[in-house]
């Protein structure tokens, strides 16, 4: 297995006379370089990324899996956020944060609640 190690890290399992090679797979991968804008390396990343599709992809209810919702029925439902949900349940909200996730006291982070979209509901209506 190949992997970008530190060079202190590496220097330190060179003078220890451990075989590069022989590190368990676990370890090695702590012992990559992240990516970047993630906090493990490119191993983690394949691993902990394709066990996310491989659980989405077998959960039947999943809303994107075919048979659940129709095609109109998904566009609405990523309209749907975390921010617009807090907006509609909080009391007097008028702003709230580009990424609901985040504190910030920045003006230009800030989002106008009537501003952010809301599923349309009647694709769900079934005619009579």
């Amino acid at each position: 297995m190949l992997v970008s190690i530190y060079l202190t890290q590496c220097d330190r399992y060179m003078k220890s006379n451990i075989i590069l090679e022989n590190i368990d797979m676990y370890v090695g991968s702590l012992l990559e370089d992240p990516i970047e804008g993630a906090l493990v390396g490119p191993t983690l990343a394949c691993i902990i990324g394709r066990q996310f599709r491989h659980l989405r992809d077998g959960d039947r209810f999943y809303f994107e899996n075919p048979d659940i919702f129709t095609e109109e029925q998904i566009k609405e439902l990523h309209k749907a956020s975390l921010r617009k949900i807090l907006c509609d349940v909080g009391e007097d909200m008028k702003e709230i944060p580009r990424n609901a996730f985040d504190q910030t006291k920045d003006p230009s982070d800030l989002v106008e609640c009537k501003r952010l979209q809301s599923p349309d509901w009647k694709v769900w209506k079934d005619e009579i």
